[in-house]
C-alpha cells in the first residue's frame, strides 16, 4: 500500500511543478522520449511502451517495490502530459556536455531513479526478477 502512496505523491508533485513551471519558469515542450530523443514518434508508441512495461510487471509477478513505484510514477506523470498536451513539459535545466540547454522534469528523475533501483535490485537478487 505504501508504494501506491509513493506513486500518487510523485505524480502529484510532478504535475504541480509542471503547472508552476509553465506559469513562472522557462520550460520546453518535449515531443520525444527522455532528453528529447526521437521527437517524431507518434503518441501511440508511448502508450504501447507504457503498456508493455506494465504487462511485463504483471507477467513476471514481481512485487511493486520502491524502484518499480518510482518507475511507474514517472511513466504516469509523463503519460498524463502526453494525453493532455501531446508533449511533455520539461523545466529543470540539466547540464550535459555538447548540448546547449537540456531540460528534464520530476517524472524523468523518478523514471531514472526507478530504473537504477530496479537494475541494482536485479544484480543484488537475480532470482527474484
Amino acid at each position: 500500500m505504501k508504494n501506491i502512496f509513493i506513486i500518487l505523491y510523485v505524480v502529484t508533485i510532478d504535475q504541480a511543478t509542471k503547472f508552476l513551471a509553465v506559469i513562472h519558469l522557462e520550460w520546453k515542450s518535449n515531443t520525444g522520449i527522455s532528453f528529447g530523443i526521437f521527437p517524431s514518434l507518434p503518441v501511440w508508441v508511448f502508450f504501447a511502451l507504457t503498456f508493455a512495461m506494465l504487462l511485463y510487471k504483471v507477467q513476471c509477478r514481481t512485487k511493486l517495490d520502491f524502484g518499480w513505484s518510482l518507475f511507474v510514477a514517472g511513466m504516469i506523470g509523463n503519460l498524463i502530459d502526453r494525453i493532455h498536451l501531446s508533449y511533455v513539459i520539461d523545466w529543470i535545466p540539466f547540464p550535459f556536455p555538447f548540448i546547449d540547454r537540456l531540460y528534464i522534469n520530476i517524472a524523468d528523475i523518478a523514471l531514472i531513479m526507478g530504473f537504477v533501483c530496479i537494475i541494482m535490485s536485479d544484480f543484488k537478487n537475480p532470482s527474484e526478477s
